[in-house]
């Protein structure tokens, strides 16, 4: 196995082409190999890696492009394909030969199924067919077994073959704006997550797919890696689906592909064509569509009058690929090795100074419960006692939780439900003065007086709101409120005390006419009170209600880090959910 001591930092004036380098090509393999490893352990978890991820819309030609690149056939359908990272690797070789095996990054769920659970699949060149649906198993398994919709668990498929570019390419899930019948919610937010994780990768390339029959204004994979990659050195846009451009809309394409619409991309644009849905629907070989592509620039305008014709093709684009890998490899690797020995350094330190480990079982778990105790009494520390150290300027735990939950307070009585028997600005309200039931609309609440658009100085006064008398604007004058009215005379509002007041029911009707029971039209049952407010729960509570408790879950988790503090490899807030 390849090693840390198998490898030597890489000549700065070191060429990255393979032409007449082919020891240098060796080596950078056998640092590429070693590269993949440190990926599929999950050490980018903790060391950013060098790796070129393919991302962009759902539907936006990304799998068309991989399965092109690597000449086999991957998952597709009408619906939503990828669901967690496929890493492809790709190696030249006199044989044919792939293997697809899963690599759990994050853990099982409970009762879920382990890695070892899936035997790894191996084929030969007579069973190239089947590489597809083994791909799909291997997918179908991680999601199974971590019970999400998408994973970060990562599905690893080495390819050997003679057409084989040495290279690794990551397929990442497709953006999704929207989440149709059946799909969770999270969906979307889950998928954006998992995609920024590539993103914020400093030594990740983005290869950016883009349809050419979307405006690249509205490409939400272009935006995001201007984000991250300002200089744009990272980022290799690629247009696809150039057969699918409305007629007259070429002009726009080429300007984009030659770098006169967008500013910036140090590495320019590329342009590919996959085959599409009838192509597949047909049975177009890959091979076949290869050729059909080639064929495609070559012969169709305005492709066929580009001078460069290093813009257009897999095989161009396979090319630029694998130099760029190189390029990435030679850049980054004395970096990651430092940062290995480094990490490693630190680690050996936080041994050292557990001191030596117990050698007998009831040792050991003696020696366990004490650090458990430990912990517990340092956590009991924050949360309780409120203990922060002396040298930060950070809120205790309790401060923390107090200000936020201070925010979900204002966030709840703000709502309707919140008030349902007082009114509100904006809302409707009835008082009784005197003898007369006044009803309007509440402008303003001033040191718990309320005033209505109805009642001015001058007494009750009911408000055509689709007439001349319609109020426009309020103006306040320290305790005394006024309100324009659309003839653009002011008059001055009466305040209401707020034992007086109470809210116009009116609001309620839609919806008890909504419900209405077939028995005893006239007398609404506890089932439809019930169901009132549980909609309006969900309406006006369900939003602050989850942001407490995911911000309380984060600050627990965060609180149970810094009690374990950084001399125990384990992650302490799974304690929580223990």
């Amino acid at each position: 196995m390849l090693g840390l001591g198998d490898v030597q930092p890489i000549p700065p004036d070191t060429p990255t082409y393979l032409e007449g380098n082919e020891e240098y090509h060796h080596f950078i393999q056998q640092i590429r190999t070693f590269i993949d490893r440190m990926m599929v352990c999950g050490l980018d978890k903790y060391i950013a890696l060098p790796m070129i991820a393919v991302m962009g819309d759902t539907s936006s030609g990304k799998s068309a492009l991989l399965s092109n690149t690597a000449e086999i056939e991957l998952p597709s359908a009408h619906t939503l394909t990828t669901r967690c990272p496929i890493m492809i690797k790709m190696k030249t070789s006199d044989t044919w030969s792939a293997k697809i095996s899963v690599k759990l990054r994050q853990g099982t769920a409970n009762g879920g199924e382990n890695a070892t659970d899936f035997n790894d699949i191996n084929l030969d060149k007579n069973g190239w067919s089947r590489i597809r649906e083994s791909i799909a198993l291997a997918q179908d398994f991680i999601l199974r077994t971590t019970r999400k919709p998408v994973a970060r668990d990562v599905v690893d498929v080495e390819i050997h073959a003679p057409y084989c570019v040495d290279l690794t390419l990551i397929d990442l899930p497709g953006i999704v704006r929207s989440t149709g019948r059946g799909e969770s919610e999270s969906l979307s937010p889950e998928i954006q997550a998992l995609i920024n994780d590539y993103l914020n990768n400093d030594r990740c390339v983005i290869l950016a797919v883009h349809p050419a029959n979307v405006d690249f204004h509205n490409s939400q994979i272009m935006q995001d890696a201007k984000k991250v990659d300002p200089q744009t050195r990272r980022t290799l846009p690629v247009i696809t689906k150039p057969d699918l451009i409305d007629n007259g809309a070429e002009g726009g394409v080429m300007d984009l592909l030659l770098g006169k619409k967008m500013d910036g991309f140090d590495r320019g644009f590329h342009m590919i064509k996959s085959r599409g849905q009838s192509d597949l629907d047909r049975g177009l070989s890959i091979r076949q569509g290869l050729e059909d592509e080639e064929r495609f620039f070559r012969q169709t305008d305005p492709w066929n009058r580009v001078a460069d014709r290093s813009l257009f093709g897999t095989s161009e684009l396979r090319r630029k690929l694998g130099a760029l890998q190189m390029e990435i490899i030679k850049d980054s690797f004395p970096g990651i090795v430092e940062e290995v020995k480094q990490q490693h350094t630190e680690a050996k330190g936080i041994l050292n100074s557990m001191g030596s480990l117990p050698d007998s079982a009831s040792a050991r778990r003696g020696f366990f419960h004490l650090k458990i105790e430990e912990f517990f009494q340092r956590l009991k520390e924050q949360i309780i006692d409120g203990k922060v150290p002396s040298s930060s300027n950070a809120l205790s735990v309790p401060a923390q939780f107090f200000d936020m939950a201070e925010t979900f307070k204002s966030s709840i009585t703000s709502t309707r439900l919140a008030a349902i028997d007082r009114p509100v600005v904006d809302d409707g309200a009835e008082a009784v003065i005197g003898c007369t039931l006044i009803k309007g609309k509440v402008l303003k609440i001033l040191n718990g007086k309320f005033f209505l658009d109805s009642y001015t100085v001058k007494g009750y006064c009911p408000v055509e709101r689709d007439g001349k008398f319609k109020p426009t604007a309020t103006v306040f004058q320290g305790k005394h409120v006024n309100m324009k009215q659309s003839n653009g005379v002011n008059v001055e509002l009466q305040p209401i005390d707020a034992s007086c007041i109470n809210r116009d029911p009116e609001w309620l009707h839609p919806m008890l006419k909504q419900r209405m029971p077939l028995k005893l039209q006239m007398f609404p049952n506890d089932t439809i009170f019930i169901d009132i407010v549980a909609t309006l729960v969900d309406r006006e509570w369900k939003e602050p209600s989850t942001k407490l408790l995911k911000d309380s879950e984060e600050l627990l988790k965060n609180a149970c880090k810094t009690a374990a503090g950084s001399r125990y490899f384990f992650d302490a807030s799974l304690l929580l959910t223990s």
